[in-house]
């Protein structure tokens, strides 16, 4: 390809354009290396091949669209609806709640996650027998692992 364009300039300018030209002289080489490795054997032989990068491929587009997911979460309508608000995140994994306090924006909103394993733990508060306005022990866990704590400060 380097050859053709270099026959269709002067002399002159030859060297310009074979310099500006060589940070890229090395994809037609690499296409053709990748075409004859996929598609230069046999066919059960490509298809094979062509599974193998299959889930490689798959597992970082993947892992590309799940992180930029989060730029899509919009909290700016809740920005303005009160001064304190509050998200809670349960059962959701450390990475999760990582990427929910990186990616997603928001102003004045307040985001409290919690992990799942902490979240297992409620079933295990839970009285026989007594309504839920009567579990103490299930609303003290609540308010410990759950709930946001907030600060009260003078004004």
């Amino acid at each position: 390809m380097l050859e053709q364009l270099l026959c269709n300039v002067s002399e002159h300018w030859q060297d310009l354009v074979e310099l500006l030209a060589a940070p890229l002289s090395w994809i037609p080489q690499m296409q053709q290396e990748v075409m004859q490795f996929f598609f230069g054997a046999s066919g059960m032989v490509s298809f094979l091949k062509s599974v193998a990068l299959l889930f490689p491929a798959l597992l970082w587009f993947s892992a590309v669209w799940l992180t930029g997911i989060y730029t899509y979460i919009d909290l700016s309508l809740l920005d303005y609806l009160s001064k304190n608000v509050t998200v809670r995140l349960t059962y959701a994994s450390p990475k999760v709640g990582e990427y929910w306090r990186t990616h997603v924006s928001r102003e004045r909103v307040r985001l409290w996650s919690v992990e799942a394993k902490v979240m297992m733990g409620w079933r295990n508060q839970m009285q026989a027998g007594a309504a839920l306005p009567q579990q103490e022990k299930l609303w003290k866990w609540v308010r410990d692992n759950v709930d946001d704590r907030v600060r009260w400060q003078a004004l």
